[in-house]
């Protein structure tokens, strides 16, 4: 299960990068927009920035859950 996991991890990583490059995206758009020519070019930039938060956000739930899967289960006595 830990090496299924850990090549899903690489695999995320590799497709998506890592929520700190997500972020750092979502500001650029943000800048661009700041500049935009139109109100409509604004606002696209302004939505991408914010599926780019929402994708940082995703993978950093993601990185969680996954830790949790491989951390060893702890026997109560």
């Amino acid at each position: 299960m830990a090496a299924a996991t850990d090549r899903f991890v690489a695999w995320c990583k590799c497709m998506f990068g890592n929520p700190q490059e997500c972020r750092e995206h979502a500001k650029e758009c943000l800048e661009q927009a700041r500049s935009a020519p139109t109100l409509l070019v604004m606002t696209k930039l302004e939505g991408l920035a914010h599926l780019w938060l929402r994708l940082a956000d995703e993978l950093e739930s993601l990185e969680a859950v996954l830790r949790r899967l491989k951390k060893p289960e702890r026997k109560t006595s």
